[in-house]
């Protein structure tokens, strides 16, 4: 994944990013999807969302949409 993480000014609908200690450090037994999904210590969540000048988050639709019915 070429992701490039930068600041967007507010209101603007993104990706939303996440980067703490407190965060997971990836998928056990599954190093693909973990080099996916985390770029550079950046956990892309797959929730689209925008923040409000009071600082609010909105998660407003995913990236894209699945649902596993069976396995």
């Amino acid at each position: 994944m070429n992701a490039q993480v930068q600041e967007v000014p507010l209101g603007e609908t993104v990706e939303l990013c996440i980067k703490s200690p407190q965060i997971v450090l990836g998928y056990l037994s599954h190093p693909a999807k973990t080099a996916e999904t985390f770029v550079d210590g950046w956990l892309h969540t797959g929730d689209i969302a925008k923040v409000d000048q009071d600082g609010f988050c909105y998660i407003i639709d995913r990236k894209k949409d699945r649902i596993i019915v069976s396995r």
